[in-house]
């Protein structure tokens, strides 16, 4: 499922979204009501880095995007 927060592009014009997955076994981890945020399991694996616009607004899901891997 993908989900769109209060801006839908970069300032490049790439589509942003959330993307949503079914939990597995292996993501296990990261899961919430039985769904897994893709966006947070490359940011915390090391596959994406999050960039921040000054003049955006906080991003819906900003708690889950901390780009520190999970122990």
């Amino acid at each position: 499922t993908l989900e769109y927060d209060t801006y839908q592009d970069d300032k490049y014009g790439r589509i942003l979204a959330y993307v949503w997955i079914d939990c597995t076994p292996e993501i296990v981890n990261y899961c919430r009501d039985n769904k897994a945020l893709v966006n947070e399991i490359m940011l915390k694996t090391g596959f994406a880095e999050k960039m921040v616009y000054q003049d955006r607004k906080k991003l819906k899901y900003d708690n889950y995007l901390q780009s520190s891997q999970l122990p």
